[in-house]
């Protein structure tokens, strides 16, 4: 998957930032988030998250549902590797999202 912020973010900047957060919040994991392309859901607003090492996906689904205000009729999909193959050489995880009817409307 291509991921737009890893285009319009130069990789050394990338790198910078991901060096700041562990120093900062050591148990929290750096999350970039995008919409899976020619999906038809909605963009989310904000690309960045920084969870909690201990977060359970599905309270992370959600969070990701209430930010692009998802209608209950539709079901949301979350994609990743592993931590260990999902990470990027700038230590952020990258996640894609997608959406689908639930009733096949």
């Amino acid at each position: 998957m291509e991921w737009m912020f890893k285009e319009d973010h130069l990789l050394e900047h990338r790198c910078m930032e991901s060096v700041k957060i562990p120093a900062k919040y050591p148990n929290w994991v750096p999350v970039i988030v995008e919409k899976v392309l020619g999906s038809q859901i909605i963009d989310t607003d904000k690309w960045k998250y920084l969870v909690p090492s201990d977060n359970p996906v599905v309270q992370f689904t959600w969070i990701i549902r209430e930010r692009i205000q998802l209608s209950s009729e539709k079901a949301i999909f979350l994609f990743s590797l592993h931590e260990g193959e999902g990470k990027d050489e700038n230590r952020f995880l990258y996640v894609a999202y997608n959406g689908d009817n639930t009733f096949g409307f």
